[in-house]
């Protein structure tokens, strides 16, 4: 547990991620650490195929099945499915675009180490 004073608030981080805030009679507890979201993406190695497969969504094509189809990523079988991810659990390009982007939208192609990927931010908590 961390205290930090500031002025008359006095800040205590506990290990759960959660912030207790005391200033005078009133006392809060926030939430300090980033929060998950959900994910689901297709990793492909060609970008024109990436594109393709983002085209193929935005006009109503099932995210699920084309990742079972062309994704080269392990879950592929999942229908993409990356499940809860933490902000710095992603590759870096691929990190930014779940926490900086915008949720429920179709990304992509986004490139990375492993190739283009088209990515979808489900929600975040």
């Amino acid at each position: 547990m961390h205290l930090h004073c500031l002025s008359e608030h006095h800040y205590v981080t506990e290990p759960s991620g959660f912030m207790r805030v005391k200033s005078g009679k009133i006392a809060a507890l926030l939430w300090t650490t980033p929060m998950p979201a959900i994910v689901r993406h297709i990793l492909v190695k060609d970008k024109d195929l990436a594109q393709n497969l983002k085209d193929q969504i935005a006009g109503g094509a099932d995210f699920a099945k084309l990742a079972k189809l062309h994704s080269v990523c392990t879950s592929a079988r999942k229908g993409g499915e990356l499940g809860e991810v933490k902000k710095g659990q992603l590759v870096g390009p691929i990190d930014r675009a779940v926490f900086k982007g915008p949720e429920h939208t179709v990304q992509g192609p986004i490139k990375s180490s492993f190739g283009f990927h088209v990515v979808q931010v489900k929600f975040r908590f």
